[in-house]
């Protein structure tokens, strides 16, 4: 084969591996939030996925848009806050608003619909080593249900 035609396919099947490789990955999907009434703690929702076949834990989250970003699980007919959450193996978090959400507080700018804010979880993968799943929060007017076609893939 030609070595011109090797420097043209190379680039390519690079782009292919990571495009593939970032499937594998832990990810957020569908995270939303509604838009706060001023100064109020606001809730947040989403999915993370792990494809991998050990689960992971997300230990912190955090935004530039919030004062603090907390975790909080559904116990009955109440909500508590919870220090780290566990995504199984091969499976899905989701914190939809019945399994569990996310506590938004003192938000740092006047958010509107159509925002999109950012949103760092902080992720213990199974041989201890930490990493960072960066998302966005996409701001829906009102107090809706989930609505899937609101949903947006973050990586």
């Amino acid at each position: 084969m030609p070595d011109n035609l090797y420097k043209c396919l190379l680039p390519a099947m690079l782009l292919l591996l990571a495009a593939c490789s970032d499937r594998g990955q832990v990810h957020v999907e569908h995270a939303w939030m509604s838009v706060p009434a001023e100064g109020v703690e606001t809730t947040g929702f989403l999915e993370v996925m792990n494809p991998g076949a050990e689960a992971v834990e997300i230990v912190s989250a955090s935004s530039e848009a919030f004062e603090t970003v907390t975790f909080h699980l559904r116990e009955g007919d109440h909500f508590r806050p919870a220090q780290s959450l566990t995504v199984p193996a091969r499976g899905r978090l989701e914190l939809d608003g019945d399994n569990g959400r996310l506590g938004l507080a003192g938000p740092q700018q006047g958010i509107k619909d159509g925002d999109h804010l950012p949103l760092a979880l902080a992720v213990r993968l199974h041989n201890g080593q930490l990493m960072t799943l960066e998302a966005e929060l996409h701001v829906h007017e009102g107090e809706a249900e989930h609505d899937p076609e609101h949903g947006h893939e973050d990586h």
